[in-house]
């Protein structure tokens, strides 16, 4: 649901376009309190690295098994919309997009750093912060530079303080035969991403937490301003892999 509510496309919030022309005020203040539960409850799955992930995704059911019948069956169209709009962005940057360049999602986090970016590849943290460094990995520091779908503004560029979110292996960037895991995946295409719309891997992450946003790129909310992102807001962004290991 939190998808549904803070992400952005193309510049708008199409989701929430779709539950706003539909539901009241009381309907939609209902939906908004859970958004902001299922938040507070990534952050915490974000930490946990054993089965402890199950009591948030136990409590995300729980607070969906509460909405009533008309909202639940509005939310599953949104829903497909949704995937139905993946697909799309998806097709569009196979066939336009530079080689270079992939689309991903961006959500927000908390970092050590107010101006920070977190991607889902380990060495990358460790090369920038200066511990064991992998081979490959020697030209530090390493940057996300990031602008904001359609791509129509310059790139921004955030160091990569930290790994996620999701997975520590994760270095889709690469083609197959250099990704050190997933590497059935299509170059530029995030585990997390395919895991949460297309159900790849179980649905989960490398560690086998459930995966409950796509998420490719991690900023804290000032990077994510330095973008044009709202508050708590999550948007599909475009991210210049060409200076990445």
């Amino acid at each position: 649901m939190s998808y549904l509510w803070f992400t952005r496309v193309y510049g708008e919030r199409p989701y929430l376009k779709i539950l706003g022309q539909a539901l009241n005020e009381q309907e939609l203040g209902l939906i908004e309190r859970i958004a902001l539960k299922e938040v507070e409850m990534l952050n915490e799955v974000s930490k946990m690295w054993s089965s402890n992930h199950q009591k948030p995704v136990r409590i995300f059911k729980e607070l969906h098994a509460t909405l009533p019948e008309r909202i639940a069956r509005l939310l599953g169209v949104a829903v497909e919309q949704a995937r139905v709009d993946w697909l799309k962005m998806r097709a569009r940057a196979r066939i336009t997009f530079p080689q270079n360049i992939a689309l991903v999602y961006a959500t927000q986090y908390y970092g050590e750093t107010a101006l920070e970016a977190a991607l889902p590849d380990k060495f990358v943290k460790f090369a920038n912060r200066g511990w064991k460094v992998q081979p490959g990995y020697e030209s530090p520091p390493y940057f996300a530079f990031l602008r904001l779908q359609p791509g129509n503004g310059q790139f921004v560029g955030f160091p990569v303080w930290d790994v996620g979110p999701w997975n520590e292996d994760d270095d889709y960037w690469h083609d197959g035969d250099r990704r050190r895991v997933f590497g059935d995946l299509p170059t530029g295409l995030p585990e997390a991403e395919a895991a949460f719309f297309d159900g790849y891997n179980g649905g989960n992450d490398q560690f086998g937490r459930p995966v409950l946003n796509p998420a490719g790129v991690d900023l804290t909310p000032e990077a994510a301003a330095r973008l044009g992102l709202d508050p708590l807001e999550n948007a599909w962004v475009e991210l210049d892999t060409g200076e990445l290991p």
